[in-house]
């Protein structure tokens, strides 16, 4: 078993690597992930949410990163809906809906109805001043359009594999930003999430990097 686990780390760990590449990021924040909905689902369920906090999402957004959002409401989190005028979003429409209390900015880099390119890094500015974490939903565009997550000051990606990067279904990655590591707590934990998992342990001592994520 160990000598199997040994051979299968040499390509995840290329994986990582190409994945890193691929968005301007590193391999210690890329985590594997299922689809975008699996991704983008261990953000909304791994912020210690507070009474008060608010998450800005357009409601035309697909499904995958909307409903993960919309189901907060429940928590007691505001959910900022934005209507996209011609399915445009703005940065200034983003801003107009933030304030103190916002935790999350949510967004996919190319809009799945109307296939409008959202201005990433404009964005990111606005959630670096506001303390907001920026969540980008890649999966419409990395593999065809490029974006560096560090220049754009984007806080998580999760890319599915079976669209622009020609991949299977039931695959992709994630990045996640220093922020982001500090700020989300794994949901979803499985023996893969901690330290030294073939001592077969029962410590909850989650990995220092991305791979936490991968249960």
């Amino acid at each position: 078993l160990r000598e199997s686990k040994a051979i299968a780390k040499a390509e995840f760990d290329r994986g990582r690597a190409l994945a890193a590449k691929l968005v301007g990021s590193t391999p210690a924040s890329i985590a594997y992930i299922q689809n975008t909905s699996h991704g983008l689902s261990q953000v909304a369920l791994g912020l210690d949410w507070r009474a008060g906090d608010n998450l800005v999402v357009s409601q035309e957004e697909f499904p995958s990163n909307y409903l993960c959002w919309a189901q907060l409401e429940a928590s007691g989190v505001e959910v900022r809906r934005l209507t996209s005028a011609n399915g445009r979003i703005e940065p200034e429409q983003v801003q107009e809906a933030m304030d103190e209390r916002t935790r999350v900015v949510a967004v996919s880099h190319v809009q799945f109805y109307s296939g409008f390119r959202v201005n990433v890094a404009a964005l990111g500015d606005l959630c670096a001043k506001r303390g907001a974490l920026l969540v980008v939903d890649g999966t419409q565009s990395i593999g065809a359009l490029r974006l560096d997550v560090g220049l754009a000051g984007v806080d998580v990606l999760a890319v599915s594999a079976h669209k622009c990067l020609m991949g299977p279904r039931g695959i992709g990655f994630a990045s996640f930003s220093p922020r982001a590591l500090e700020q989300v707590t794994p949901r979803i934990v499985g023996w893969l999430s901690v330290e030294d998992p073939f001592e077969f342990k029962r410590t909850l001592d989650f990995l220092p990097d991305a791979r936490r994520f991968e249960s």
